[in-house]
């Protein structure tokens, strides 16, 4: 394996990639700590110094309200297909997306999506699916019949 396959596309990352949620549903993210994410981190944590300095750890609802905030600036870049309870589309904004990251189960799967440097490599899909087998099995093999 060569060391560059593991650059990113540093465009993508700022700029984000679409992720299908559900059937239906898209997400457009950006990279996880990507320089303008890192700067608004730092800048959000400017009124906080003072824990920093007594060496103590900033208040888990001070993290999280950063974290969110910082999310809905620089990792959600859109969304599509997301709907009310009543199936009504939510159309995106910084509001909406502010108040959707709040739900921890969509926030960890933003940030999850965020981290995964392998959707943002320079390979593409192409090069990827190189390496693949030619084929895959398509009945279970013996074996897994005998452990249910």
């Amino acid at each position: 394996m060569k060391l560059s396959d593991f650059k990113y596309n540093e465009n993508l990352a700022e700029t984000g990639i679409w992720v299908t949620i559900d059937e239906g549903a898209k997400i457009k993210i950006s990279k996880l700590n990507h320089p303008k994410y890192r700067a608004l981190v730092n800048q959000l944590r400017k009124p906080y110094r003072s824990y920093e300095v007594a060496k103590r750890e900033l208040p888990d609802e001070v993290v999280r309200n950063i974290t969110v905030e910082a999310c809905a600036r620089e990792i959600l870049r859109d969304w599509s297909g997301i709907t009310d309870d009543n199936g009504k589309d939510i159309p995106f904004t910084l509001e909406g997306a502010k108040e959707a990251l709040r739900i921890d189960a969509f926030l960890s799967m933003v940030l999850g999506f965020a981290s995964d440097d392998n959707l943002f490599r320079e390979t593409t899909v192409e090069e990827d699916s190189k390496n693949l087998p030619k084929s895959l099995p398509l009945e279970p093999s013996k074996d897994a019949d005998q452990e249910g």
